[in-house]
């Protein structure tokens, strides 16, 4: 299976700066990794990152 990519540097801002616009103030953003099945009929967990 693919490895899913990272959060580059544009992607990041994206997203704090559409927090920022919904919530009229700076969202602290973190990164982190979560392993999520991607097919319901496999046990199979893939790294996966996250923003939250």
């Amino acid at each position: 299976m693919k490895k899913i990519p990272d959060f580059n540097d544009t992607e990041i801002w994206r997203v704090e700066t559409t927090l920022t616009e919904r919530y009229g103030k700076k969202v602290t953003v973190e990164l982190a990794n979560a392993e999520i099945r991607l097919d319901s009929s496999k046990r199979v967990l893939t790294p996966c990152p996250v923003i939250c």
